[in-house]
């Protein structure tokens, strides 16, 4: 009898939870949180990461919550570009958070998206391409510059020069064997060992004459079996200490980055600016799949755009 009045009454305190609307139930999850020991900031921003699911899918009472609404929510709110990947899993996480807690507060008795569940997390980083004045820039200023993190200004403009032409990572880079170079050759190539390509295969790249004639000076002295480069592990540190002596903004006013990666952001997007058959950069990038190279890894802006333009018809018409 005991245990069916206790059943009673946590039914009826559930009932009664269940009408109240659920602005006060995250109030009360909030100060329930701060009372725990977080931090004003954390449970204020967990607050409004529900609060923001709550609106968007116009959920009035605890009752209301539907796995299937937020799910939808969320997609939408990618869809938009309004949240990343990781993002949204710090919106799942908060949800679930609040719906256990309504549920361990007997205000509950099961959590509406116990189901909802974390996705992957990939890279999510936004690259952008220099224009061509600020590269020219960046490496006048890298050629000038002082040593830095134990490399000399002329070797970093040549290494930036070497990525944005090839399209190599860094790890490639710092794999080059002087040997690697046929400077000779027409046209002149260099070529990554099979074990340190992202495809674990031997690639060879063609590289223009003038490049060739860089990379003849800065090899004179090394030994043929020997590194090209003698890189630094925190390549995009190096990178960004010449960006700010040349007045480039590692971030610019939308958010996207120009780290060492996206150096080869820069060689996919010179290519297209180039002229390059679609096929002819997607080699060049050693890329599998050809939209990886035209909507990742190619960035116009809006000088892409205006090149363009001239390739349009004139449709002018006489008054």
């Amino acid at each position: 009898v005991r245990d069916k009045l206790i059943g009673w009454s946590l039914l009826d305190r559930q009932r009664s939870m269940g009408t109240k609307p659920i602005a006060k139930h995250i109030g009360d999850w909030h100060r329930s949180i701060l009372a725990d020991g977080a931090t004003e900031d954390h449970a204020g921003l967990v607050r409004v990461r529900v609060e923001n699911i709550v609106d968007g899918c116009g959920f009035n009472r605890f009752a209301d919550i539907d796995e299937s609404a937020v799910k939808a929510y969320l997609v939408e709110q990618r869809r938009r570009g309004a949240m990343k990947m990781r993002t949204r899993n710090h919106y799942v996480r908060a949800i679930k958070q609040f719906c256990t807690w309504m549920v361990h507060d007997y205000r509950a008795s099961s959590s509406p998206v116990a189901g909802l569940k974390m996705i992957k997390v990939t890279d999510e980083t936004e690259r952008r391409a220099l224009s061509l004045g600020q590269l020219r820039k960046l490496l006048r200023v890298a050629q000038k510059g002082p040593a830095h993190m134990g490399m000399a200004g002329p070797d970093r403009c040549t290494l930036y020069w070497l990525a944005a032409e090839t399209g190599f990572r860094a790890g490639e880079l710092g794999s080059l064997q002087v040997a690697g170079f046929k400077l000779d050759d027409k046209p002149p190539t260099v070529t990554a060992r099979a074990g340190y390509t992202k495809g674990k295969r031997r690639d060879t790249l063609p590289i223009t004459g003038e490049l060739a004639e860089r990379m003849r000076m800065h090899l004179a002295d090394k030994a043929p079996r020997g590194p090209a480069f003698t890189m630094p592990d925190k390549t995009a540190a190096m990178l960004r200490f010449d960006l700010e002596a040349a007045g480039i903004p590692y971030v610019d006013d939308v958010g996207d980055v120009f780290d060492f990666h996206a150096l080869r952001v820069q060689c996919a997007t010179e290519l297209v600016r180039g002229g390059a058959h679609p096929a002819t950069a997607q080699q060049r990038m050693r890329h599998s799949d050809p939209r990886l190279t035209a909507n990742l890894y190619t960035k116009l802006g809006l000088g892409g755009h205006e090149a363009a333009l001239d390739a349009l018809p004139k449709l002018s018409v006489a008054g």
